[in-house]
């Protein structure tokens, strides 16, 4: 009985000297997370954390302006062919008197989602002190239209200075989108039948979306030929690309 008694206890002692163990690496080895702009620190220890989700449009991009007459949002359309995104990351551990770089990588978003291009700049840096870098991303548009994914996440083997990255903060989930579904009132007598790329070159060339056609006017309030800016565009872009026509036209009014 004394003897059970001594081995309990030797196994009590083990127990918690690996207990101490496990909490002194975890404590020493530094950690990686994507932070929100304003969180608490160690915000993983309060509320299980919402997912990283983010969204990029690539054909309906505004581009932050204004048309002359302020009356409508202006759009890229196919003339944006990349985009920029700020991912701010964070360390769950100690600030360091040196630099220490870490990288990041992608990874399928889902099995049923073809993966979106993104280029990385790696290795970033958390420079001595600091505590949060923000990385910078591009994500390339996508080749063809359609809906495409990638899962953003560290690569911690090409991360030396830090050993792990925290569960539930470590993934940043991104949906790239390139598609121009049919708008609402499409007028086939003065566009003709509506196609993907049709629209595409609508919104490219007027920089705005089917919903402002009404208000499209010149700087004296006046309406303009949208037919005929549309196949000015168009012819120009034959021109220039002899080898890459496009396959439609816009026929105007058919008396």
């Amino acid at each position: 009985m004394r003897r059970n008694s001594i081995y309990l206890c030797l196994l009590a002692l083990l127990a918690i000297s690996c207990e101490k163990k496990e909490s002194f690496l975890y404590e020493e080895t530094d950690g990686l997370y994507f932070a929100l702009p304003g969180a608490v620190e160690k915000p993983w220890t309060s509320e299980e954390p919402d997912k990283f989700n983010q969204k990029v449009d690539f054909a309906f991009r505004k581009t932050g302006k204004k048309d002359h007459n302020y009356m409508y949002d202006l759009y890229y359309g196919d003339s944006l062919r990349t985009d920029t995104m700020r991912l701010l990351v964070a360390v769950a551990g100690k600030s360091s008197e040196q630099d220490r770089e870490y990288s990041l990588k992608a990874l399928p978003l889902a099995d049923s989602i073809e993966t979106s291009e993104i280029q990385f700049f790696n290795p970033y840096r958390i420079k001595a002190g600091q505590m949060q870098d923000t990385a910078i991303i591009v994500i390339n548009r996508p080749a063809k239209r359609g809906e495409f994914g990638v899962k953003i996440t560290f690569d911690i083997t090409n991360s030396p200075d830090f050993g792990s990255s925290i569960y539930g903060w470590n993934n940043h989930n991104l949906t790239v989108v390139d598609r121009y579904p049919e708008p609402n009132g499409w007028n086939d007598a003065k566009y003709g039948e509506y196609t993907e790329e049709k629209y595409a070159f609508w919104v490219t060339v007027m920089q705005t979306t089917y919903d402002n056609e009404w208000c499209i006017w010149d700087s004296n309030w006046q309406s303009i030929d949208i037919v005929k800016v549309l196949n000015d565009a168009l012819r120009e872009y034959n021109t220039t690309h002899p080898d890459n026509k496009k396959d439609f036209t816009f026929p105007g009014y058919v008396e």
